[in-house]
């Protein structure tokens, strides 16, 4: 208000600027009559506030603005505000459409240079937001009390590069009790080897980096070790020392890591009995290019494990298995078959010709899609020229027998014959041609007979 020696032109800028302020405030304020308690004028922040314009309020009684418990205490607040001259307090207001709303009031009493009361000049600042975000503040501290406590996973709070909370997982993680947890440098829990590691992460948090997830081994009190899984986030608290406040989400491991652990051992047994295994085997791509390829297939196919890498299978097949192949291979890509098994030619880089038993199966990834073919590749090359051996026995042996059991029986019928011409005849010279036919028959027969015995099976030799 202006002074009393202030000057006229004085006077009217203090006017000028504290009416300004009065209308352009965002705090509500209400110029009350001390002897009656009513309005004298309100700010446009105040009937804003109140839901209405300055006009609704001038005149009405300043219990009117508020909440229904605080009505009959408005003669006890203008006494204290007389005997102190402010009060401040926080009470329910009421607008004019009678809904309540919260809000932080102080009262200042105004008074002239004798010191006699002229008016209570109130300010109003709603605190309906900073109730709601209050609130909410509470319930997201109350959610994450619980979600500290029950979470199925472990978490540990960390302020000042020290532990200062734990919840039961993982202390259980840890095999240690929340107490004992409490106040422990994160680091020394850690596997010896991996300590360095978890300062990097911890040096990255306190210059607000959130490291990515990191994989640790917990070093249990009894000295058995956990793997854990370890994932770092910054919360926007940050303690005295400006240093931020982190949470570590923790998760135990271990049997994950064993799984890892047995699944690569099969796979080193596994390659292991591929790589000596007897016949050939190998992965092939799904355009045909080999993977991988074992020693005994390199054998039966003549050439080199880089050799065969950088080829596919298309190129060693004989021409005339490679359309049935083919065709098989796209069964199993459309889904027809699982896999398949056939007889099938390949050609060695000299231009020999590898008899053997293909056997393929598609290996597919758990959402089943086609990823790639395993092959076995058993070389019947060796039962393939016995078996040509064998039906060139059995060709021998059908030969001899119808040697046998024509040519010389009816040679032998003819000798027989010829020698009963000879014992009718009279004349000593036909007796001599006759018998010299009978002995270049049965030197025929002696012939024919060695013939047979060559072609028997005991003859034939399979080196």
């Amino acid at each position: 208000m202006p002074t009393r020696n202030a000057r006229p032109l004085e006077t009217d800028e203090i006017r000028r600027q504290w009416q300004l302020s009065f209308d352009l405030t965002s705090h509500g304020i209400a110029l009350v009559d001390p002897r009656t308690s009513l309005i004298q004028r309100v700010n446009p922040a105040f009937a804003t506030m109140h839901g209405g314009t300055p006009d609704d309020f001038i005149g009405q009684p300043i219990a009117a603005t508020l909440g229904p418990p605080w009505r009959q205490r408005v003669p006890e607040l203008a006494r204290t505000v007389h005997e102190q001259g402010y009060l401040r307090f926080e009470c329910d207001r009421a607008r004019l459409d009678g809904s309540i709303f919260p809000a932080d009031v102080e009262v200042v009493a105004a008074r002239d240079d004798q010191g006699a009361l002229l008016y209570r000049l109130a300010f109003i600042t709603d605190l309906t937001e900073l109730r709601a975000r209050e609130t909410s503040e509470r319930l997201a501290v109350e959610r994450f009390e619980r979600v500290f406590e029950d979470a199925p996973i472990g978490m540990v709070l960390v302020r000042a590069g020290r532990i200062e909370r734990v919840n039961a997982e993982a202390a259980a993680v840890f095999g240690r009790t929340q107490d004992d947890m409490t106040g422990c440098d994160p680091r020394t829990l850690v596997h010896p080897e991996e300590a360095a590691l978890t300062g990097v992460a911890h040096a990255a948090l306190l210059e607000g980096r959130t490291p990515p997830p990191q994989d640790r081994r917990i070093v249990r009190p009894d000295g058995s070790v956990v793997h854990t899984r370890l994932t770092f986030t910054t919360l926007h608290e940050r303690d005295d020392a400006g240093e931020p406040v982190s949470l570590v989400l923790i998760r135990d491991r271990s049997a994950e890591v064993e799984a890892d652990q047995a699944r690569a051992g099969a796979l080193r047994l596994f390659a292991t009995a591929v790589d000596q295994a007897p016949i050939g085997m190998c992965l092939v791509g799904l355009d045909g290019h080999f993977l991988r390829v074992n020693a005994a297939l390199c054998r039966v196919l003549g050439r080199t494990e880089a050799e065969l890498l950088a080829a596919d299978f298309q190129e060693l097949t004989h021409p005339h298995d490679l359309a049935a192949d083919v065709a098989l291979m796209h069964e199993c890509l459309d889904g027809a078959r699982d896999g398949y098994e056939m007889p099938k030619r390949f050609l060695t880089p000299d231009g020999k010709v590898v008899h053997a038993l293909l056997s393929v199966t598609l290996i597919r990834t758990p959402e089943g899609a086609p990823q790639h073919f395993v092959s076995q590749v058993m070389d019947l090359t060796q039962l393939h020229v016995a078996e040509q051996q064998l039906r060139l026995l059995e060709e021998r042996d059908r030969i001899a027998g119808e040697l046998h059991d024509t040519s010389i029986q009816r040679l032998f019928a003819v000798g027989l014959t010829l020698q009963r011409v000879a014992n009718g005849l009279q004349d000593p010279a036909q007796i001599r041609r006759v018998e010299t036919a009978i002995t270049e028959i049965d030197n025929t027969i002696a012939s024919i007979r060695t013939a047979i015995y060559g072609l028997r099976p005991s003859a034939v030799s399979f080196t």
